[in-house]
């Protein structure tokens, strides 16, 4: 909801007041509708939506912690439902690389590392740190979103779903991840940690 306040040049505290029916304003779901009271559209025109195959602008990330709950197996079935996948071979790869990127916690930063830069986002941390469950920087995160997932970066789902389409489109995995291990060393439990 923060993206959306600033699109209308409205505080976030004006929309949420704007929409009690909204429960969590980290999360709202595609085809919710927001009351807008008293902002006008941004320069240059509304927000930059998703691409037909979901990639979002940068600018579209968010950065709500996550707290709901669920478990790497639940949130990538979730992502596969989304995407129309067969679930069975991602959860088993996913179990694996969540656990190596971040012990499965999906509110996980790495401010360490050499992404580790650029101008402080809502979160407190640099725009490129690897972020959420599956450490997707947000670049990654907003180039390989997929439609129907929320823009949060630390949506357990969401951030799983942009790294599915990511290795598919980096590694060649197949949309029913039989190839996954092979592919991914990260997500192969018979081969060393490796990044990806």
């Amino acid at each position: 909801m923060s993206a959306i306040a600033a699109a209308h040049n409205m505080s976030l505290a004006a929309l949420e007041a704007a929409n009690p029916q909204v429960a969590n304003p980290n999360l709202i779901h595609p085809g919710e509708v927001l009351t807008i009271t008293g902002g006008t559209i941004a320069q240059g025109g509304p927000p930059a939506g998703p691409s037909p195959d979901g990639a979002i602008s940068i600018d579209a990330v968010t950065y709500g912690s996550y707290t709901g709950g669920g478990d790497v197996s639940a949130w990538t079935t979730r992502a596969c439902e989304i995407m129309h996948f067969s679930p069975a071979n991602w959860v088993t790869g996913y179990q694996v690389l969540c656990a190596r990127e971040s012990s499965g916690r999906p509110n996980a930063i790495n401010a360490w590392d050499a992404n580790a830069h650029g101008p402080i986002q809502s979160d407190g941390y640099p725009l490129h740190c690897s972020r959420g469950v599956a450490q997707c920087i947000p670049d990654t995160f907003a180039s390989n979103h997929v439609a129907d997932t929320s823009t949060d970066i630390y949506d357990p789902v969401a951030n799983i779903a942009a790294s599915m389409r990511y290795v598919m489109r980096r590694y060649g995995v197949a949309s029913d991840g039989h190839d996954l291990t092979l592919l991914v060393q990260q997500a192969d439990p018979r081969r060393r940690p490796c990044g990806y």
